[in-house]
């Protein structure tokens, strides 16, 4: 009894059985007790051939071109939910002063808005009274949109537009501009112009009706002039002198040959 007791005390509330573990057996309420086994070492020929193999390349090409698509499709995603189009230019321009009587106002986009959806396309040019100038129905040409309009206060005005942008989304926009009026012209009033009176009919002298009479029925005398001279001699001392090169080149040639021939003396 003593000597089971001395056991108890010894090993803990459990004792261990006769050839069983090596170390007692450990109550719940005692802490941890990890025991730390060192791994043998492993041979070349036990070691798995996967474990210090390097990576293949063509599995980083493939990582680097995902990584690339993935990147370009969230570009051009991002891209072509902001591609909207935009006003370029208008007619006329935001701040400007128009002086004359305009027509028509227009708008040009970067793109060519969709014509199916003519109906959502609105332009509204509102005066300084508040009221629409816009005097027709709005048409749409390629990427321009024009409108009619008839200007009959100077002021301020202010243009609105939306449309329907390539892309299906609605677009829209407004901007101010000023109108001057230019000053009409009074016409003047017509005073009735005055007419002289009839001059009394000249009786043409006698002298003067001869010496007309003399100058019409009088020849024609013809007049040579220093230039028609020279037209007419001008050709004469050409030949003249075209026939002296030739007699003299006759006279030459005669001689060269007198010469070749003439026998030698002795």
């Amino acid at each position: 009894m003593v000597r089971r007791d001395r056991r108890r005390l010894a090993t803990g509330p459990h004792p261990r059985p006769h050839g069983g573990d090596r170390f007692p057996r450990r109550d719940r309420n005692d802490p941890p007790c990890y025991h730390k086994h060192p791994l043998p070492p492993q041979s070349p020929s036990t070691r798995s051939p996967y474990m210090n193999r390097p990576p293949h390349p063509g599995a980083r090409i493939t990582i680097l071109i995902a990584c690339i698509a993935i990147l370009g499709s969230t570009l051009l995603s991002s891209q072509s939910a902001s591609a909207h189009d935009a006003l370029a230019a208008s007619t006329p321009a935001a701040g400007e002063t128009v002086t004359t009587n305009l027509e028509k106002v227009s708008l040009t986009f970067t793109e060519a808005p969709l014509s199916d959806f003519e109906t959502a396309t609105i332009i509204r040019v509102t005066g300084p009274d508040g009221v629409d100038i816009v005097s027709g129905e709005v048409s749409i040409a390629d990427n321009i949109i024009t409108a009619p309009v008839t200007f009959e206060i100077t002021g301020d005005y202010l243009l609105q537009w939306q449309t329907v942008s390539v892309d299906g989304h609605p677009i829209s926009g407004e901007f101010s501009f000023s109108y001057t009026a230019q000053p009409t012209a009074v016409p003047a009033p017509e005073t009735p112009a005055r007419t002289a009176p009839p001059e009394a009919a000249r009786v043409p002298d006698a002298s003067t009706s001869n010496a007309a009479e003399q100058d019409a029925t009088a020849p024609a005398t013809a007049t040579v002039t220093a230039a028609d001279l020279g037209q007419g001699v001008l050709p004469i001392i050409a030949l003249g002198v075209l026939g002296a090169g030739i007699v003299i080149m006759g006279v030459a040639f005669a001689l060269r040959r007198f010469h070749k021939t003439k026998p030698p003396t002795q």
